[in-house]
């Protein structure tokens, strides 16, 4: 029995540093949210709008190259093309054409379970019991949709915007529902590879503490968990 491939322990690391560093973004996202609610802002409100988009449109980019990096698999993913490629809605339609489940799937946990050892194997895998979210996340098109939006926030326009006269919009609860939503994607998600017969499970932890990652690998088929229908 061929066990699947899992990923490369290095890129699994490489992972969590960018789940890491959103974990920071979105820090500062609430700490600018609750100064300015405070009075303690010294930034006038269109600057500390930029700074708040600038940093959801990081965390857009880094959702996107975590995505392509963890499908080392897919050889297409390593081209010359996708390499010099930066902007987080270009990697969504890329990787979308690729493999079409390459997105993150948020959960509300994962049970665990030890299981014997499987025959040709030395080892006992285990067998985690996972239930994904239905709504409430940063869906793949929300992604595209909110990063689109930081590119209208973070440029000035052009000179037909200008000469309109049309104000730009400041919505302070818009940045606070796009937050939420990527907490709800990211702070337990698994990440399918291959034929999904691996997956990462990825439990971002409080700030300041470590992402954590487990590789689950599939029983064969027709192997019945005990206990489990």
């Amino acid at each position: 029995m061929k066990t699947p491939k899992t990923p490369d322990g290095k890129i699994v690391t490489r992972y969590l540093d960018l789940m890491v560093e959103i974990k920071q973004r979105i820090a500062i996202i609430d700490s600018v949210i609750d100064r300015s609610e405070k009075g303690g802002n010294y930034l006038p409100p269109r600057a500390t709008y930029e700074v708040l988009y600038l940093q959801l449109r990081y965390i857009c980019e880094l959702i996107a190259l975590g995505s392509l990096l963890m499908h080392e698999d897919i050889p297409a993913t390593r081209s010359a093309t996708m390499m010099k490629t930066y902007a987080a809605d270009h990697i969504m339609t890329m990787l979308h054409k690729l493999k079409p489940d390459f997105y993150p799937t948020p959960i509300a946990g994962a049970q665990t379970r030890k299981l014997s050892v499987l025959p040709g194997e030395t080892q006992p895998r285990k067998h985690h019991h996972i239930t994904p979210l239905k709504e409430g996340y940063l869906g793949r098109d929300d992604l595209k949709r909110l990063y689109a939006k930081t590119g209208e926030v973070l440029h000035q326009g052009t000179l037909k915007t200008l000469l309109s006269g049309q104000k730009r919009e400041i919505d302070f609860t818009a940045i606070t529902d796009w937050r939420d939503k990527i907490i709800a994607l990211l702070k337990e998600h698994i990440i399918s590879i291959g034929d999904g017969d691996v997956k990462v499970i990825v439990q971002m932890r409080p700030l300041g503490e470590r992402a954590e990652a487990t590789t689950s690998i599939a029983a064969p088929a027709g192997f019945r968990v005990p206990g489990i229908d």
